[in-house]
C-alpha cells in the first residue's frame, strides 16, 4: 500500500510542479499500479528463486501497465487512436530506461543493506 501511494502520489506531483495538470489524475493512477503489479508479480516470482530475472520481468510487467494505461488515457483525452500509439515511442524509451535503472540501482544497493533488514 506505501509503496503504490508513493508512486502515484510521487509521480502525480512531479506532473502537476512541471506544469502537466492534465496527466495528473491518470499518473497517480496509472503509477500505483505498476508499483502494485511489480510488487505482487515479484513476490510471486521470488517463491521459486530470488533472483535478477524475478526483478527484471517484474519491472517489465510494471512497465507495461505504463504503456496501456497512457495510450488507453491519451486515447481517451485526444478522442483518437493514432494519438495514442504516437505517444508509445517515447513510453517505450522511458520504460526500457526505467527497467534498466531501476535493476541496476537495486542490484547495487541491495549488496550494502544488512541481511537482517532485508528478513
Amino acid at each position: 500500500f506505501y509503496g503504490a501511494a508513493a508512486a502515484g502520489i510521487g509521480s502525480a506531483l512531479a506532473d502537476l510542479l512541471a506544469g502537466y495538470t492534465v496527466y495528473v489524475p491518470a499518473t497517480l493512477i496509472i503509477k500505483a499500479l505498476m508499483a502494485v503489479v511489480c510488487y505482487y508479480l515479484y513476490q510471486t516470482l521470488s517463491r521459486k528463486q530470488h533472483s535478477v530475472w524475478a526483478r527484471i520481468l517484474s519491472a517489465i510487467a510494471s512497465e507495461l501497465v505504463m504503456l496501456v494505461g497512457y495510450a488507453v488515457f491519451e486515447g481517451f483525452f485526444y478522442g483518437s487512436v493514432s494519438a495514442a500509439v504516437l505517444s508509445l515511442s517515447g513510453n517505450v524509451v522511458q520504460g526500457v530506461f526505467g527497467v534498466g535503472a531501476s535493476v541496476a540501482l537495486y542490484e547495487l544497493v541491495i549488496r550494502h543493506v544488512p541481511t537482517k533488514i532485508l528478513k
